[in-house]
């Protein structure tokens, strides 16, 4: 009786966590950036993306790393094998991105993310324990922002967030991740309308 309603007070919890975030979302909407937008002079801005695969049991990962003049420093894309939620896909994307710029860099660092109703920001943002599946992975960037009070993570539009987007589409083999030194050619028009629209 005693663990059916932990359970219980467990899921409801989890499910308040989740409309509170909802609602949350919706309020602060307009705030939100709609175009990608250059960070300071000395700092850089990361926008990472995940996307699942449509008919299969996989997940992709692309983020992209750049100056304060919107120069590519580096990129990376990453493919799982292995079926998710788009909440915990992009968990990942930004569990990854953190442990990815601390190796890359020292310095000022901001990560942008189009997750979806901004759920994957906030959890990471929000200081209250939470309930999810993944609260393992969610607790890892808390505790990494923590660490690194130069490093934030924000949420934006997917406008704001399409060089990202076109990165996680670069096709390659599964289980595996690219370092990608210079960028795409599919991502470098993105990048010019990014620079010439701030």
């Amino acid at each position: 009786m005693e663990w059916s309603f932990k359970q219980l007070s467990d899921w409801r919890a989890a499910t308040g966590s989740v409309n509170r975030l909802k609602e949350t979302n919706v309020k602060h909407a307009q705030k939100i950036k709609a175009k990608w937008v250059t960070p300071d002079a000395g700092c850089l801005k990361l926008n990472v993306d995940a996307n699942i695969v449509p008919g299969s049991s996989s997940f992709a990962i692309g983020m992209i790393l750049r100056d304060h003049s919107g120069q590519y420093l580096r990129g990376k894309v990453m493919k799982f094998e292995r079926e998710v939620y788009v909440f915990e896909a992009e968990m990942v994307g930004i569990e990854d991105a953190l442990s990815w710029i601390l190796v890359k860099t020292e310095g000022k660092v901001c990560i942008e993310s189009d997750s979806l109703l901004a759920l994957a920001v906030q959890a990471v943002n929000e200081g209250s324990s939470n309930q999810f599946e993944i609260g393992h992975t969610i607790q890892a960037c808390r505790l990494t922002l923590a660490a690194r009070s130069n490093v934030s993570v924000q949420h934006v539009r997917r406008l704001a967030n399409r060089a990202a987007y076109l990165m996680e589409r670069i096709p390659y083999e599964l289980n595996s991740y690219i370092d990608v030194m210079s960028p795409p050619c599919n991502v470098l028009e993105s990048m010019m309308y990014d620079v010439l629209s701030t």
